[in-house]
């Protein structure tokens, strides 16, 4: 997640460089978005009987519904910020199912990688991809917490 945010920031006066780094911005984003929900599962998935077992590694939507059900079974609770999370996952998954898309502009066969229409406000995507690291540390200490407090 800081890695995008240092590569917004990098490019903060420069409009043309913004465009060129779009897409390194976003697939940091994802990867920092994958990685979280791997730690989440890796270090108290056990405790809940859950693995990521046969899932495909990269598809975000399937890593959240592990993700979740952790989170869930485990803390307790839901509050207000998963759902706005699991919709911006859906998002991401649904533009890059395969952790590909915003690797590269254009897929191997030279076809352009299309970005939804419009400019993509970098800054507020920085924003909102703070919120979702916090909602994952937060999460990630509410486990930690609940996990130390069992006795098993």
């Amino acid at each position: 997640m800081r890695a995008a945010e240092a590569l917004i920031e990098s490019c903060a006066d420069d409009p043309p460089t913004r465009e060129v780094l779009v897409y390194p911005i976003l697939f940091t984003y994802r990867h920092g978005i994958e990685l979280a929900m791997k730690w989440i599962i890796a270090r108290y998935g056990r405790h809940a009987s859950v693995e990521i077992g046969e899932t495909e590694h990269h598809n975000l939507w399937e890593l959240w519904g592990i993700c979740r059900s952790v989170i869930t079974e485990l803390g307790g609770t839901d509050d207000a910020a998963t759902p706005v999370v699991e919709q911006l996952i859906k998002d991401f998954h649904d533009l890059d199912k395969s952790a590909l898309a915003f690797r590269y502009s254009e897929r191997k066969d030279g076809v352009l990688i299309r970005l939804p229409d419009g400019a993509i406000d970098l800054d507020n995507v920085r924003d909102v991809m703070e919120g979702v690291s916090h909602f994952f540390d937060g999460a990630d200490g509410l486990l930690d917490a609940n996990v130390s407090a069992s006795p098993y």
